[in-house]
């Protein structure tokens, strides 16, 4: 009889997004000093940071891979409730089906 083991992949997507915001504005911000370029671009920075600049565009650049493993049922329970918090009241039996229904589509 096989063992219930069961192949984990772990991969990190990767967006670049650029965000716009002209210098008078940053000024605006700043009233207190002189806006420099290297000022510039450190508040800037911040303000992407706190999400204050909306997004001007993204492009997705792949995944990347991080690592690979095998893990009995049991640890992939627990692994499930670690990273599915929400989702850890759920009966064992609805776990395992959402997790042998694998497939992103239909094939």
């Amino acid at each position: 009889m096989m063992k219930k083991e069961y192949v984990v992949i772990t991969t990190i997507s990767t967006h670049k997004s650029r965000f716009v915001i002209h210098k008078d504005e940053l000024q605006k911000m700043n009233t207190d000093i002189t806006l420099t370029d290297e000022f510039a671009f450190d508040w800037a920075k911040d303000s992407v940071l706190c999400n204050e600049i909306k997004e001007f565009s993204q492009e997705w650049l792949g995944d990347s891979f991080i690592d690979a493993d095998i893990k009995t049922e049991e640890e992939i329970l627990q692994l499930f409730d670690r990273e599915n918090d929400y989702l850890k009241n759920w009966p064992v039996s609805q776990k395992m089906d959402w997790i042998k229904n694998w497939r992103e589509t239909d094939v």
